[in-house]
């Protein structure tokens, strides 16, 4: 007889055999009426133990949870057991039928999601199965940046924002930055883990230009350029050196001689190439020397280099009157390294090559 009847039937006991046990029970057996008896069992089928499974789905780089997503559960002729979809929590709890063992197939559809397929098997002894399913998330990648003042740090817009691809040279973005200095560049079809190398120009109104190259990764959804490189602008004003904004090292020339070496001219274009950025820029270029031989010499010698740089830069750029050179000799020491007629300097050789430099005193723009 069934173990199970509409009577009182209470405190069910299974042996360790999980073939027998005992239960209480005031059923009328024949033998006794309306008394709880004790009652022995023995199975004619194995007992097997509610089945309980519980998955857990992620996607994404971070791992994020897929609420809604629809999750079916077939067996391997195809056959739906169960579907539904992943709760708030990113679980879905299957209800199999308790006595189901083998191999199950789980789908999953998410217009967010690549389709997948993965398979679960189910041990003849499982009570309990917990397992946590990563998803391939659609990325949604993109470029972004951010461009904002040297000096303030407070976000310029209308910064024109040029990026281009140095492989192919595709223009990828072209635009200005918005009220909080943000461009913001979707690039479909780029898959996890792609690279990319960039030109990335950045131009505003009355603000030193700045441009550079970056190879980038896209092992995250937006790949932010302005924590990659520096994309501050410098405002630019009257009496600024231009050298001091701009990676510009030492210009040298050969003892006691004024013309433009290799060297210099490296330096020099670099300037060239600021002064047809901004096609109205003013620039006086002026050449100092250390304390060491006569003011007469050293004047005479700084201005012939200030000059000669003046116009190897004249001859590259629209509107050549718009940069002049002036030789100041000894006149501007940065320091206290004087050392004409009776004065001997005792400064280092260091300290002088602070006063032997050039120039180039921003007048207008």
């Amino acid at each position: 007889m069934p173990v199970n009847s509409s009577k009182d039937d209470f405190s069910f006991i299974m042996l360790s055999d999980g073939k027998s046990g005992y239960f209480s029970s005031n059923r009328n057996d024949g033998e006794t009426v309306g008394n709880d008896e004790i009652y022995s069992f023995n199975l004619l089928k194995p007992f097997i133990s509610p089945l309980e499974i519980e998955i857990k789905l992620t996607a994404g780089i971070n791992q994020q949870l897929v609420p809604g997503t629809i999750v079916v559960f077939k067996d391997t002729s195809g056959t739906i057991l169960f579907s539904d979809t992943v709760d708030n929590s990113g679980l879905v709890r299957p209800q199999l039928a308790s006595d189901y063992r083998g191999d199950v197939n789980i789908s999953t559809a998410n217009d967010e999601l690549y389709p997948e397929t993965i398979t679960l098997s189910i041990p003849s002894d499982a009570r309990k199965i917990e397992r946590e399913i990563f998803l391939t998330k659609k990325e949604k990648f993109a470029l972004f940046a951010t461009v904002v003042d040297m000096n303030s740090k407070s976000p310029l817009d209308s910064v024109q924002v040029v990026i281009t691809n140095r492989k192919t040279n595709e223009v990828l973005f072209a635009g200005t930055t918005d009220a909080l200095g943000s461009c913001f560049k979707p690039m479909p079809g780029t898959q996890l883990g792609d690279q990319l190398s960039l030109q990335v120009n950045c131009q505003k109104e009355g603000y030193l230009p700045v441009s550079g190259t970056i190879d980038v990764v896209f092992d995250r959804e937006v790949v932010v350029l302005s924590e990659k490189m520096n994309l501050n602008l410098v405002k630019l004003e009257k009496g600024m050196d231009l050298a001091s904004l701009i990676d510009i090292k030492p210009i040298y020339f050969d003892l006691n001689k004024y013309n433009i070496r290799k060297d210099a001219a490296v330096e020099l274009e670099k300037i060239i190439k600021v002064m047809n950025d901004y096609p109205t820029m003013v620039i006086e270029l002026g050449s100092h020397t250390d304390c060491r031989s006569s003011y007469a010499y050293n004047e005479k010698l700084s201005d012939n280099r200030a000059k000669a740089s003046a116009a190897y830069i004249q001859a590259r750029i629209t509107n050549p009157q718009r940069i002049y050179g002036k030789g100041y000799g000894e006149y501007k020491l940065k320091n206290d390294c004087a050392c004409e007629g009776p004065v001997k300097s005792t400064c280092t050789e260091v300290e002088h090559q602070e006063n032997r430099r050039t120039e180039f005193i921003i007048l207008n723009f």
